[in-house]
């Protein structure tokens, strides 16, 4: 994600031209591609599109911070 390094201060950080693995990424890209002032209504939707994408993954409930909830 070198738009997000560059935003968080790495101007010496080179772009890619386009994004590896748009269908994982392009969404959260286009957040940090948005005006300041509509990234966080934009990160709040991506990431609830995100949570519903992983709901079928047997370790996404551990999101939801339960007792014995680190999975890695």
């Amino acid at each position: 994600m070198d738009v997000a390094a560059r935003a968080l201060g790495d101007v010496n950080r080179p772009v890619a031209s386009e994004c590896a693995f748009p269908r994982v990424y392009a969404p959260l890209l286009e957040v940090w591609r948005s005006a300041a002032d509509l990234r966080e209504a934009r990160l709040r939707e991506c990431a609830a599109s995100w949570k519903k994408k992983i709901s079928p993954i047997y370790w996404s409930n551990s999101l939801k911070g339960a007792e014995g909830a680190y999975f890695g």
